[in-house]
């Protein structure tokens, strides 16, 4: 029979990922990267299942805490539990399951918890946002099970919340990435130089080191980056070349034309995925050149 049961969504868990799919999703939907698209969607969907909840129950024989569907779970008979104790967890211990001092934490949101300290000297922390309630439900079906008062959360250290702060950092700056990575090249022409620039790859070229200057309707087969920017079709930065060598890429492979731009030390490709901007970029280029001579 069951005597308590109380379900919590996991914030912590919900928010960023939720964020981290609409910025992969907007970035993915825009690059026409359906395979990358399905796979975020499909992990978050798994994790979410798995984690967007913790449901605590009470029965006759056992305390339970349930992530998700169930999949995740601990059981903690009451015959291995000698006291309870409703406790504040300090903020650095974080969500989730992770090793606390002398035990466990399963955890899905706040920082009120019951602590269930067991036989063996090892102890379990269920977080819940009803600790009086849980700890009671547990006393009223297992009058052996005592109280201890004295647990103080406070004194101990767990897993620094700065770790999922790190994570998520992370995982923010990979989207900033290729975001980034996404947008149309930025191009500027001075008295006597081109530039081209794009996220943290750029090429400045000195007009009068430009050799030729072509709009061609494909480029040769781009055999692996060196140091650059692939998304799909879109490329940026540096890449081996057929014929080329060493080449910076600015290009969506799949919109020509190209402006192809040779120098004395290598090649320049840029496009844009409207060929109409691309044809007026070459325009513009073949006026600078003709001024610098």
């Amino acid at each position: 029979m069951i005597h308590y049961r109380r379900t919590q969504a996991s914030w912590p868990a919900i928010i960023p990922l939720a964020a981290m799919m609409l910025i992969l999703g907007v970035v993915f939907i825009r690059a026409q990267l359906t395979g990358p698209l399905v796979i975020v969607v499909g992990t978050t969907a798994v994790i979410l299942l798995l984690f967007g909840t913790m449901t605590v129950i009470v029965d006759d024989t056992a305390i339970q805490a349930r992530f998700g569907i169930g999949l995740v779970h601990k059981r903690v008979p009451f015959d291995h539990v000698r006291a309870t104790a409703v406790v504040r967890n300090p903020w650095y211990y974080g969500w989730g399951i992770h090793f606390i001092p002398g035990g466990l934490l399963y955890n899905a949101s706040g920082l009120s918890a019951v602590e269930l300290q067991l036989t063996n000297g090892r102890v379990v922390r269920i977080g819940t946002d009803d600790p009086e309630a849980l700890a009671a439900a547990v006393r009223r079906i297992a009058p052996a099970v005592g109280q201890d008062a004295e647990a103080n959360a406070d004194s101990n250290k767990g897993l620094p919340l700065v770790v999922l702060g790190i994570i998520v950092g992370v995982i923010a700056v990979a989207a900033f990435a290729i975001y980034a990575g996404m947008q149309p090249p930025a191009v500027a022409f001075a008295s006597d130089v081109f530039s081209v620039r794009n996220g943290p790859y750029s090429s400045t070229v000195a007009l009068r080191r430009i050799e030729s200057a072509t709009l061609d309707d494909a480029i040769p087969r781009v055999r692996g980056k060196t140091n650059g920017f692939e998304a799909g079709e879109t490329l940026r930065g540096s890449f081996l070349v057929d014929g080329w060598g060493s080449t910076r890429l600015y290009v969506n492979k799949n919109h020509p034309p190209f402006v192809i731009i040779r120098t004395d030390d290598g090649y320049v490709a840029v496009n844009f995925a409207d060929p109409a901007r691309t044809r007026d970029l070459y325009a513009q280029l073949r006026q600078a050149i003709e001024r610098s001579r």
